[in-house]
């Protein structure tokens, strides 16, 4: 992808993911595991309503998971690209879709059963917005170390969260930050194994 953003937080530009399931021309915005990276600027020339949810930025290749499990039976699912007419770039490309379980393997050492996920994910802060406490989890499909960080809008490393190894499998984080997060939007940073997701994250006073 390569679409024009506006800053940390907004792009005239963007991408996102509908789904319908009634047959008809009636779609839904689904959101990925983690959200969506940017919010479409307040702009009269968007094909988008301001502040949707979108992907949005330049790089290269990178793996974005879709949780369906809430719906059932046929559906349809399209990628909708969005430019404000001002500034155009190269766009999205979109390949190797798949629909798949979302654990990969199962382990069973005698009663034990083990679920490894199939890959690496940062399945963002529950509840989000929130006000002084929360859990951040994430995936791990293979040992790996771990580090997740919160940034402002800046770019400011606000709390290194965790920066340790981690076996395979789903973890989770507390975060309990009281009265020292002021109000406003953050990031929140997963790098691990060459992966790398940031998810936006609201606090509430």
């Amino acid at each position: 992808m390569e679409a024009e953003t506006s800053n940390a937080v907004y792009a005239w530009d963007g991408g996102i993911v509908e789904i319908s399931t009634d047959g008809s021309e009636s779609w839904s915005q689904i959101t990925p595991v983690g959200g969506y990276p940017r919010l479409i600027q307040p702009n009269a020339s968007s094909p988008f309503d301001p502040e949707t949810p979108c992907f949005a930025w330049s790089y290269g290749w990178d793996e974005v998971q879709f949780d369906l499990s809430s719906y059932e039976g046929p559906a349809r699912v399209r990628f909708r690209f969005g430019s404000d007419g001002y500034i155009g770039a190269e766009g999205w490309y979109i390949d190797d879709i798949n629909v798949a379980d979302d654990f990969a393997s199962v382990d069973i050492d005698d009663e034990d059963l083990e679920v490894r996920p199939i890959s690496f994910a940062l399945r963002g802060v529950s509840p989000n917005p929130f006000s002084a406490t929360g859990r951040v989890a994430f995936d791990v499909p293979r040992a790996s170390r771990v580090k997740i960080a919160l940034y402002d809008v800046t770019g400011r490393v606000v709390d290194t969260i965790t920066d340790s190894l981690y076996e395979p499998g789903r973890h989770s984080v507390s975060l309990d930050y009281g009265q020292e997060l002021a109000s406003g939007i953050y990031f929140m940073s997963m790098q691990a194994g060459g992966f790398s997701q940031s998810n936006k994250v609201v606090v509430v006073r």
